[in-house]
């Protein structure tokens, strides 16, 4: 899966190292999912991030991820901005970049990774059969 992640702040750099980790290709061509990470300085002290982005399982997956690590408040804008499923602003206070990295991060998991349900092999279906 190609990601990009654009940004220069310690979150996106952070969260560049989590994707490597995990083999994801991060990349700026041909990307699957693009994440703007920014930091502004205008947000310390305050308790919300922004995340901009459209209705869609990426954008309410890291949100979840986020608020379930912070209980920060989330701000959600839609008019303008980013216009894709597949891409997502972040806008935080500098000092919450692990948690944002990481929010994102498994937000991206579990978009492009969705649990499935194990199914047992050919050979223990058969040898099931023969048990009962």
């Amino acid at each position: 899966m190609r990601i990009n992640v654009v940004g220069n702040n310690d979150a996106a750099i952070e969260l560049r190292g989590l994707l490597k980790s995990q083999d994801f290709l991060v990349t700026d061509r041909l990307a699957h999912y693009t994440i703007f990470v920014e930091a502004d300085d205008g947000l310390a002290g305050k308790d919300y991030f922004l995340i901009d982005g459209v209705r869609g399982w990426l954008e309410t997956r890291v949100s979840e991820h986020i608020h379930q690590l912070t209980h920060k408040n989330i701000h959600l804008s839609r008019q303008g901005g980013v216009q894709s499923d597949r891409a997502l602003r972040v806008v935080h206070a500098p000092g919450d970049a692990h948690v944002i990295a990481t929010g994102i991060f498994r937000g991206l998991l579990d978009t492009c990774r969705p649990h499935r349900r194990q199914s047992p092999a050919w050979w223990q279906a058969l040898t099931r059969r023969f048990h009962d």
